[in-house]
């Protein structure tokens, strides 16, 4: 019931932002809003898993900036008195054979494509150029999703040895016996075997032992 109330918002607010792309468009009246219609279009065509948004929105622009995408953001869309801009948010490590991007060219991540008054855009480039974003996107996706179950791991082993070790009748003991196997690092943190640190917890004379739950709460 939980999943279907979710995916029912997540409708809704599509649905509206859709609706403010389209007052976006409608409200250009001119060439700009016909172009990003159609690059609209193109967008959904390359990939029909495509979701809309829209950002930044102000009371000097009401429908805010459009936003396309799929497991990341893919491409912006900016229109200004000469140009409709779109911007891909990591345009500078996706291939561009063709050479669609002619915009922001000197930065480390964003690329755009500036189109003019009558100009054409190839549309078999165009919709490798989204196809490419979206799998960039989905690859670093991936990436991290790995990283936090690698992550997760390592912490319910070093928490699972920590707690094998207390077992000890005597807590000095299982310290000792612990530390013994914890590499201590010149910044005051240990790092088990396994690789996971924590910070330096110092042995209170009451609690008798470093590895309490303060220490827990900080892996």
């Amino acid at each position: 019931m939980r999943e279907l109330e979710v995916h029912v918002n997540r409708a809704v607010a599509m649905e509206s932002f859709s609706a403010l792309i389209d007052a976006k468009i409608n409200g250009l009246r001119d060439w700009r809003g016909d172009t990003l219609a159609y690059l609209r279009q193109l967008i959904h065509e390359a990939d029909p898993g495509i979701e809309e948004d829209c950002k930044w929105i102000k009371p000097s622009n009401p429908s805010g900036v459009p936003i396309w995408s799929h497991d990341g953001i893919v491409c912006t869309g900016e229109s200004y008195k000469g140009v409709v801009k779109l911007t891909f948010a990591h345009g500078a490590s996706i291939p561009d054979p063709k050479k669609l991007f002619n915009s922001s060219l000197e930065g480390n991540a964003r690329r755009a494509i500036d189109i003019r008054e009558g100009e054409q855009i190839d549309e078999a480039a165009f919709k490798k150029l989204v196809r490419a974003a979206v799998a960039a996107n989905s690859a670093a996706g991936a990436q991290r999703a790995e990283k936090k179950v690698r992550r997760n791991g390592r912490v319910r082993l070093a928490i699972s040895h920590i707690d094998e070790t207390l077992q000890d009748a005597d807590p000095c003991a299982a310290i000792d016996s612990c530390e013994r196997n914890v590499l201590h690092r010149p910044n005051g943190t240990r790092e088990f075997p396994c690789g996971i640190r924590f910070p330096h917890v110092e042995r209170g004379a009451k609690e008798g032992c470093a590895y309490d739950a303060a220490a827990r709460a900080s892996l």
